[in-house]
């Protein structure tokens, strides 16, 4: 079996920019905008490196709230999320074949996998890019094959279900599916560990 592990979120902890940024609404901001951007360039049939989406996204949310960031400094953190606890424990233990299945560029999730020590744990790296898409869209989740997709967002649970993937979704923060989910099966776990 093939397992395609959502990234943000699921792998790594997008809070953990807090410790570097000290500021959470910053950084809450700065991810809302990010994956807003992504839906709309995919809605106008644009695409932007992601990089260059969370770039932009970052300068977004510092105008929005009136702060002064470093970009250069906040970006570095981006490459240095820290992975979720129970990724540390079960990524090594899963025999299964471990793939990333992220709107993130290649080259910063391959980064961002190395940084943390992770990247012997994980077989391959499928990007978004790859389609000039971002997910929701249909065309990213087909990129996985055959796989089992994990992710703990929901909107990106809906998204790879209605793309025809099976879904197993990682419910740490006890999160309800979105309602416009196309029903039927989805495992539910409350952290990677129960993978195992």
């Amino acid at each position: 079996m093939t397992l395609a592990f959502d990234v943000y979120g699921t792998l790594f902890d997008v809070n953990s920019l807090v410790e570097e940024l000290k500021d959470p609404d910053l950084v809450g901001r700065w991810r809302r905008k990010q994956l807003e951007y992504t839906w709309l360039l995919t809605a106008m049939g644009r695409f932007e490196s992601f990089w260059e989406v969370t770039r932009k996204a970052l300068i977004h949310a510092a105008k929005e709230l009136g702060v002064r960031v470093d970009t250069d400094r906040a970006m570095r953190a981006w490459l240095n999320l820290k992975p979720f606890e129970d990724a540390v424990k079960a990524l090594p233990k899963i025999n299964d074949r471990k793939l990333v299945l992220t709107n993130g560029d290649e080259w910063m999730v391959r980064e961002l996998l190395r940084n943390s020590g992770l990247s012997d744990y994980v077989d391959g790296i499928v990007s978004a890019e790859r389609v000039r898409k971002y997910k929701p869209a249909v065309e990213v989740y087909r990129l996985a094959g055959e796989a089992t997709f994990v992710s703990s967002n929901p909107w990106d649970v809906a998204g790879a279900h209605n793309a025809g993937l099976p879904v197993i979704y990682v419910n740490r923060h006890n999160q309800e599916l979105e309602e416009i989910d196309p029903g039927g099966k989805i495992r539910v776990v409350r952290s990677l560990e129960e993978l195992l």
